[in-house]
């Protein structure tokens, strides 16, 4: 649209998708869902600067840090399907804090807190992929 100004959409809501976790207890099947909303625009960039790789420094210069860049992905994660859970978790985000110790701070929480609910790894990438896939805008309409 010439001009410029806002883009107008028939969007009411943001999408809502809605991820089932499944465990045979070995006393029968058990089920649990998870309800992920998209991030805010820009979290992901957003959460690099607050919460960056990892790093040290050789002759001065900061390098990455190989032997923590595996945990620091793990942790960034467990982030981000943590923002697409919202309130769903007892772990709280910084909130307008650009400290990298809280961040680490806080993705561990979210991590301890996996643990405590019994989640493997395959059910953290589960919700990931279910965080990536509602933030491409797939999903049923959720809330306003």
């Amino acid at each position: 649209r010439a001009g410029g100004g806002l883009m107008r959409t028939n969007f009411s809501t943001r999408p809502t998708l809605t991820v089932t976790l499944v465990r045979d207890s070995g006393e029968g099947v058990v089920e649990t869902t998870v309800d992920l909303r998209p991030w805010s625009l820009g979290f992901p960039e957003y959460l690099d600067r607050v919460f960056p790789a990892p790093v040290r420094f050789e002759n001065g210069k900061p390098v990455p840090d190989p032997s923590r860049s595996s945990e620091h992905s793990g942790q960034r994660m467990a982030v981000l399907v943590a923002r697409c859970m919202g309130d769903q978790l007892d772990a709280k985000a910084p909130a307008g804090v650009d400290d990298r110790a809280a961040w680490e701070a806080y993705a561990k929480a979210v991590l301890a807190e996996f643990e405590a609910a019994n989640l493997v790894e395959g059910d953290v990438i589960r919700l990931m992929l279910g965080a990536q896939q509602v933030n491409q805008g797939a999903g049923k309409p959720g809330k306003a």
